[in-house]
């Protein structure tokens, strides 16, 4: 027998269904939902989902959410790196605060996901944080339907939340200059290595002598977030950097600070930051390697190699910094007196002047 009901908690009354799966009794609450009207709807939703499996003949494993997300996360663990294994362990987490832990893995439906959103919302996380949890959680479910836990995933068809315009800055050669002028000793080679090869944060500090290669002048970024291998050539002002960190040596990594690896640069970045008079994070020491790039001319499948992006959509950030070079593609239309074509020089990278 199925039924809907509510019971008073500490949050007030909340609806729950009551129903038979599989010989099991199941209850589960439904924190969204205000009225009778709208639980029926759920339950209905539910009967007929569980009827229609039966009808078809469509077998699933019996799991429940929460001992999957348990198996999901040993996984994770030891096949993701520690920060994708991090974010899967929080999305994880408001999903568990949110749906009800003993509910079936193949009885969450659309409708559960497009509630979750809701509940994010209002617990006043930002779109961006929304759909890194949502797409963690596809990532489960779509794991779910390979180890045939599941038919299909109840994020098919989900779509992600708008996200306004990115908020990323880049700074101009001498805006740089200064920062680099107001930085302290061990930061000055890690500001000048991150303009001129737009290396993450994480990939400078964790980056070892191994890696360099001064024979080629490139350097061998092995872990990454795309978790693709790549190669960024080495500027020659970045190669003088080096070299002279090379001589001085004292340990496998490249940045040291009294002869340990630099860990955080958190507070002496903000301090520099705030003697140069700037407004940035250290991202946009990245967002600024691109956008010089950019303005070079340099097309923006090359930048994408560079950044190691892994669509082409996220360099097309900064397409919008290049007015000569769009301007030259027009103006290779001709007229109808088929006149001289007009052309626009591109300029060179920017460098910073007066920087040994």
């Amino acid at each position: 027998m199925a039924r809907v009901y509510k019971r008073k908690g500490k949050k007030g009354f909340t609806w729950y269904v009551d129903y038979t799966f599989k010989g099991r009794r199941i209850r589960r609450a439904l924190p969204y939902v205000k009225t009778r009207k709208e639980a029926e709807k759920v339950l209905a939703s539910i009967l007929s989902k569980i009827a229609k499996k039966e009808y078809l003949g469509i077998e699933e494993k019996e799991i429940t959410l929460e001992e999957f997300t348990h198996k999901y996360l040993e996984y994770s663990k030891t096949s993701k790196s520690f920060k994708t294994y991090e974010m899967d362990s929080i999305a994880i987490k408001h999903f568990l605060e949110f749906m009800d832990k003993k509910v079936m893995l193949s009885e969450i439906t659309k409708e559960d996901i497009e509630e979750f959103k809701i509940y994010l919302i209002k617990k006043g996380l930002k779109p961006k944080s929304i759909n890194n949890y949502c797409g963690a959680l596809r990532t489960m479910f779509n794991k779910a339907v390979e180890w045939e836990y599941i038919k299909s995933s109840p994020f098919k068809g989900i779509k992600l939340l708008r996200l306004p315009p990115p908020n990323w800055k880049w700074i101009t050669p001498e805006e740089a200059e200064k920062l680099i002028h107001c930085a302290s000793p061990h930061l000055k080679p890690i500001i000048m290595v991150a303009l001129y090869t737009g290396l993450r944060k994480s990939e400078l500090l964790s980056l070892r002598w191994e890696n360099i290669d001064f024979h080629n002048e490139v350097i061998r970024i092995k872990k990454t977030k795309t978790r693709k291998e790549r190669f960024i050539p080495v500027h020659p002002r970045v190669k003088k950097i080096l070299l002279e960190l090379y001589y001085n040596k004292k340990s496998e990594y490249v940045f040291t600070y009294m002869g340990k690896p630099v860990k955080n640069i958190k507070t002496s970045f903000r301090t520099a930051v705030k003697r140069a008079g700037l407004n940035l994070r250290f991202h946009d020491l990245r967002h600024t390697y691109a956008s010089w790039l950019v303005m070079a001319g340099v097309d923006i499948r090359t930048i994408q190699e560079l950044l190691g992006h892994a669509s082409i959509r996220m360099t097309s950030r900064y397409s919008h910094l290049a007015p000569s070079h769009l301007r030259k593609a027009v103006m290779k239309l001709r007229d109808g007196t088929n006149k001289a074509q007009l052309s626009v020089p591109i300029g060179k990278v920017p460098e910073l002047q007066g920087v040994k």
